[in-house]
């Protein structure tokens, strides 16, 4: 017998471990997780007690952070696959394809589903195959596959391999992700603080910026508007005398990491513009040899395109992107403000045929920035964009 520590969503049981043996899943919940849930005991007890419960649907982002996305589990899972023949050889049971394992687990009915036992001690393998797959609602997609269950290739696929296909079910869109882990804490086993949501620093990713009000907009904009993962994302802490300010000290010192091979995950943000972009490629094009060391410069957007400009030939409306665009071009440029923003175009350059600019007044709108961005009318879409396509830069690289 032993102290029982389980994962699963609804009456789905993803994971279990006892005593001193099991995962730890406290990257996929934050502290306000922390709630009442239902634990279920033999006899059809059910008690009251706390334990972590998440909504499938912010848990999605977080497992894609962590490298579970769909195109990556089909990966993951393929690996699995051949090391499972290549070790069990002629004893290896037949199992389901990554479509065929997708298509039953994606399309249950969890509603319906019940894998709850009053198991203790299942050999390796045993509960796989002789409870999920014996389950009756899984048993209706299952069976068109005929008999592929080898439940010791089933219990070695990662459990967040599982947790991100359920993601995609419908009949989940409702569901939580719960951790029943009171009781094993409550024997002694962890510690409470063991298992409190946090990143590992192997999972966080660092965002470098060319300065460090570039540093202090984003911060605020993933902490505000993407809560739901702003755990995953640290910057350097240097109120003064921020190192890396312009494009060439950038590339600088994304050339020292490159060089000693740095083993954390690193987000090099450039500006959209001339010089900004003059270096992302030299990083594309000389560094770009870490997986773990990425490069991302801030995108395009329609409302760039016909942006006020002054220059040696006066006023005019330009496309600016590629060429002028800041992080500040984010901000609310209304809130404020009785006067259109505008670029000034400053040097020009031979090589690329065109000028450098930036945008006037830019201290003023950081600093409306700073003390409106809680405002409810002051207008969020644009950062908001910008900070769910660096998620997705990050999750699809």
């Amino acid at each position: 017998m032993g102290t029982m520590i389980t994962l699963g969503v609804g009456k789905l049981e993803i994971n279990w471990g006892k005593n001193n043996i099991f995962d730890n899943f406290c990257d996929l919940f934050q502290p306000d997780d922390w709630k009442d849930m239902n634990y279920y005991y033999s006899d059809d007890v059910v008690e009251i007690k706390k334990g972590y419960s998440r909504n499938l649907s912010l848990v999605k982002p977080r497992l894609d952070l962590l490298g579970y996305t769909i195109k990556n589990i089909k990966n993951i899972y393929e690996e699995t696959y051949n090391e499972y023949y290549d070790i069990a050889g002629e004893y290896a049971g037949e199992v389901l394809t990554f479509e065929e394992y997708f298509n039953v687990f994606s399309k249950i009915d969890l509603s319906k589903v019940n894998t709850l036992t009053g198991y203790d001690d299942w050999d390796f393998g045993e509960y796989a195959a002789q409870c999920v797959f014996e389950d009756k609602e899984i048993q209706r997609l299952l069976k068109k596959y005929a008999d592929r269950r080898g439940g010791e290739f089933y219990e070695n696929l990662p459990p967040r391999l599982l947790i991100r296909v359920l993601c995609e079910n419908p009949t989940a869109k409702d569901l939580h992700l719960q951790w029943y882990m009171f009781d094993h804490v409550e024997c002694g086993w962890p510690k409470e603080e063991d298992l409190a949501p946090h990143q590992e620093d192997k999972d966080k990713i660092l965002i470098v910026t060319e300065g460090k009000s570039d540093t202090f907009i984003l911060q605020t904009a993933i902490s505000a508007l993407f809560p739901e993962v702003s755990d995953f994302f640290c910057f350097i802490d240097m109120q003064e005398n921020y190192p890396f300010t312009g494009t060439g000290n950038l590339y600088n010192f994304a050339s020292g990491l490159a060089k000693i091979r740095i083993q954390n995950k690193i987000l090099i943000v450039f500006d959209n513009d001339e010089a900004g972009l003059f270096s992302y490629k030299r990083c594309k094009e000389k560094l770009d040899t870490i997986p773990n060391l990425k490069f991302y410069h801030l995108p395009d957007l329609p409302e760039f395109k016909n942006f006020l400009t002054i220059g040696p030939t006066g006023y005019d409306y330009q496309d600016i992107n590629g060429k002028a665009v800041s992080i500040e071009c984010f901000l609310d440029l209304s809130f404020n403000v009785d006067r259109d923003p505008q670029i000034r175009w400053t040097i020009y350059n031979d090589k690329s045929k065109q000028y450098q600019g930036a945008i006037t007044n830019k201290d003023e709108y950081i600093h409306i920035f700073k003390k409106s961005f809680f405002d409810d009318n002051y207008e969020k879409d644009k950062l908001s964009y910008l900070v769910g396509d660096i998620i997705d830069f990050w999750c699809n690289n």
